[in-house]
């Protein structure tokens, strides 16, 4: 699988070195000059994606039924009886 490269994907070192030697132009005096130049480029770029998906899915189900039944039933008899004799 090959991904595009985008330029902050690159990492690249360059290197350069460079030699600067003069003619020898007056009399018989040898200079030498070295001149070394060394560039290190370094691009390093990380590209972290961190996807985190939780799906928490709660179901709770609570049937609570009561039923409640109360029968009363209050038989209240009251039977009074009077007899009242009166002799006179």
């Amino acid at each position: 699988m090959q991904q595009p490269i985008y330029p902050e994907q690159y990492q690249s070192n360059t290197k350069a070195k460079t030699k600067a030697i003069p003619s020898n132009n007056q009399s018989n005096n040898q200079s030498k000059v070295k001149a070394k130049t060394k560039v290190q480029t370094k691009v390093q770029t990380k590209v972290q994606t961190k996807v985190q998906t939780k799906v928490q899915t709660k179901v709770q189900t609570k049937v609570q039924t009561k039923v409640q039944t109360k029968v009363q039933t209050k038989v209240q008899t009251k039977v009074q009886t009077k007899v009242q004799t009166k002799d006179g």
